[in-house]
């Protein structure tokens, strides 16, 4: 037998046409159930009713994000206005291994039927979410590739290199790196892009396809001292469970030393 000591979910993903969303609270995943048809059996001796499985159906999928107003959050709204279906994926944190040694999650496809806004007026802004399932939900076991050498480079507008730290590795999923700051525009950090390297898949810088070893476009970054932007990187492979990596950069307070 294997490990079976429980794991716990946080770090828990959604993604929807390969756009990870972070700071997910309150997932519920979408419940099986099964239609039970009822007949009659003329001759049974106790004249009970026997029942047979009818058609199968998944309730919705519902969670909850912190708001914090990115394009990507605004789009979900736009996109149940307009009842598009996307593909669905919910996928367990990436240290997440199951005691056979696989990995665990889940694809559909769906439509956003609810959002909730909820705003106190001094607490977190959240948004909540219901997502219809269409059709059936397919489990994941297997975990794509994800990156490979030389895994991710991000530079500054000026061409600057900025260390990631830890060292970019395959199963290495959390980075931090820092941005010049300078009174000298020549020597600031304004945007930042991301180069990643996947040999297969597809990758997404922020939900955008980039092309395996190639900068993604430039990505804007907080101007004031310990600012941070979140950048996320997602492999994914059809059928496979996505592997997502995150690169958050800092607005330091030095400048680029020549």
């Amino acid at each position: 037998m294997g490990n079976d000591s429980p794991k716990s979910s946080m770090g828990m993903m959604i993604l929807t046409d390969g756009q990870v969303f972070g700071e997910v609270e309150e997932v519920t995943e979408p419940k099986f159930s099964k239609e039970a048809l009822d007949y009659k059996q003329q001759y049974s001796p106790s004249k009970t009713l026997g029942r047979v499985p009818g058609w199968g159906s998944w309730d919705g999928l519902t969670f909850k994000i912190t708001y914090t107003g990115t394009p990507a959050q605004r789009a979900l709204l736009t996109d149940a206005k307009a009842g598009t279906k996307r593909l669905w994926q919910v996928i367990m944190p990436p240290e997440w291994v199951a005691a056979d040694g696989t990995y665990d999650g889940f694809q559909f496809t769906g439509f956003l039927s609810a959002v909730e806004p909820t705003a106190d007026g001094s607490g977190v802004v959240y948004r909540s979410f219901t997502v219809t399932v269409d059709g059936d939900v397919t489990v994941l076991t297997t975990r794509a590739a994800g990156l490979t050498t030389g895994f991710l480079a991000v530079a500054d507008d000026e061409s600057h290199a900025l260390a990631l730290s830890p060292t970019a590795a395959a199963d290495k999923y959390y980075y931090t790196c820092e941005a010049y700051k300078s009174s000298d525009e020549s020597l600031n950090s304004n945007t930042v892009t991301v180069t990643p390297t996947a040999t297969v898949g597809t990758i997404r810088v922020n939900g955008t396809v980039v092309t395996s070893g190639v900068a993604s476009d430039a990505i804007t970054i907080g101007q004031n001292s310990g600012d941070k932007t979140m950048i996320s990187v997602v492999v994914s492979e059809k059928g496979k469970i996505p592997v997502p990596y995150f690169i958050e950069v800092t607005m330091g307070i030095s400048a680029y030393s020549t």
